[in-house]
Order: C-alpha cells, then structure tokens, then sequence
C-alpha cells in the first residue's frame, strides 16, 4: 500500500497504509516484548507495553476519518461538516493522549495500572480506565463509517464501484469477527495468548487484503474475476 502511494502520491491511498499499518499497533509489544522475553528471560518494563501499544492508536481513528470523509457521498459537498467531525475526533484523540501519558509518567503513583491496564502473561496489556473506553469507541466508529461506506458502494451503477463496496464490505466483516474473537471469546476460553494473536493475526491479514483489493482493486484482480468496464 505504500508503495501504491508512492507511485501515485494520492492522499487517500496514504490514509488507508495508516490506518491499515497502525491497526495492528497492538501486536507491537506483543511480538517485540515476547522475543525480547525468550532471548534475555525478562520481561520489558511496563512502560514499553503500554506506551507502544497505546500512543499510536489515534493514527488509526484520525486515518480512516480523513479517509471516510474524502470519499464517502454523504460528505461530497459538507466541508464545514467534515472539519467539525475532524476536529472532534482530533481533540478526542489528544485527550486520550494527554490521559495516557499523564497516568504513565506524570500521575503521583506512575505508572498506575489499574488506569492504563494489566499486564498479563509477561506481554499484552488488558486495558483499563479510559484507555479501554477509548479503543472501544474508536473499533465502533471504524465500523459503522467503513460498513456504511461499503454500502454506498454496493448501491452505484458502476459495476467495479459495486464490486469494491462487496470487498469491502467483507472486509469489516472480517474486522468485527476479529474483534469479537480476539478481544471476548478466545481471551476466556483458551488461556494462551499466543494463540489468540495467531488467530487474531491471520484474520487481520484476510482483512488487510480485502481492503486493499477493495481500495485499489488492482488490474490483475480485475481480469483474474473478469469484472465489467462501465466505459
């Protein structure tokens, strides 16, 4: 993706790598934390998890805001619409910063955990405080845009328009049961979070591709399913 962006300097291409590659900023710790966990037999200060896990996040909200907003018809001819939305989502965002990184560093018993979130099998955080109410209410807003956009789609008369919302539209499929798998069922049945994340990671990697056939729908994906030119 970004390369594609590269190629073709398109604002909106940028947005989705953003918003794709920081999607999965939750695996960060987890991945480095648990090598560095097998190689030296220690476990990283809580800090790390919680700071790389965390301060990212608002990339992923601010992304696909500006990404939703340029391109869905609702906002076409809304400008002042879509500066007010992103200027609320933007200061949500910095609120959550400032909460983060008050409770992490600044707050008179920092780190305070219990306002951050618990440390659980020496690398992953189960979040706490507003930091758990805040990536909730982003995942909420990612779908319900991303699944209205998609329906958009589906509804043009251009048919690799059409094609593009069905893609999509599996792809927030996709995400849902990601997070519906990840975050309630396997983290109270299994008790391995190194098998959750595999799972979680797999399904993440089936969600990223949709998107990026959705998005770009490349030529090669077009004659592999022999979709029909409007022209």
């Amino acid at each position: 993706m970004f390369k594609k962006w590269y190629q073709n300097r398109s604002k909106e291409l940028l947005y989705l790598f953003l918003f794709m590659y920081f999607s999965s900023s939750n695996l960060f710790p987890f991945l480095s934390g648990y090598i560095y966990w097998l190689i030296s037999g220690e476990v990283p200060p809580y800090g790390f998890y919680a700071l790389l896990g965390n301060f990212l996040l608002p990339v992923v909200v601010i992304a696909w805001s500006f990404l939703y907003l340029s391109l869905s018809s609702v906002f076409a001819n809304r400008k002042k619409i879509r500066l007010t939305i992103l200027i609320i989502v933007s200061i949500y965002s910095l609120i959550f910063e400032i909460y983060l990184f008050y409770y992490l560093f600044l707050a008179p018993n920092a780190p305070e955990m219990a306002m951050i979130g618990i440390l659980i099998e020496r690398s992953d955080l189960q979040l706490r405080g507003f930091i758990f109410f805040y990536v909730i209410s982003i995942i909420v807003w990612n779908l319900i845009t991303g699944i209205h956009f998609s329906i958009e789609g589906i509804k043009s008369e251009d048919p690799r328009v059409r094609l593009k919302g069905k893609i999509l539209l599996l792809a927030f499929i996709f995400m849902f049961l990601e997070i519906i798998i990840e975050g309630f069922v396997l983290s109270g049945i299994l008790l391995n979070l190194v098998i959750e994340r595999i799972i979680g990671g797999l399904i993440d990697i089936v969600t990223f591709i949709l998107l990026y056939l959705g998005f770009v729908l490349p030529k090669w994906f077009q004659k592999l399913i022999k979709v029909e030119n409007k022209d």
